[in-house]
């Protein structure tokens, strides 16, 4: 029971970055389409180094946040 609990926490958690990302692209829409390559590169990096701490270390709550932060910046290069 607390295990299903957990899960929907998480997925509520993660959810929830999808309108997090359409109001930040919808805030910085300049900065998005000045700085793309940026991003790109940041975005680039938090993949690597959520796969890096996976393979290493199975900190749940890490991933979760580099989760997080991925589906974000995903959401607002997607809206530019």
């Amino acid at each position: 029971m607390i295990k299903e609990v957990e899960i929907l926490i998480y997925a509520v958690i993660l959810l929830s970055s999808y309108p997090i990302g359409k109001f930040l692209a919808r805030l910085c829409s300049d900065e998005l389409r000045k700085d793309r390559k940026y991003f790109l590169i940041t975005l680039y990096s938090l993949a690597g180094i959520l796969v890096l701490l996976t393979l290493f270390y199975y900190n749940l709550s890490i991933a979760l946040s580099l989760i997080y932060m991925i589906i974000v910046m995903f959401i607002m290069l997607k809206r530019i």
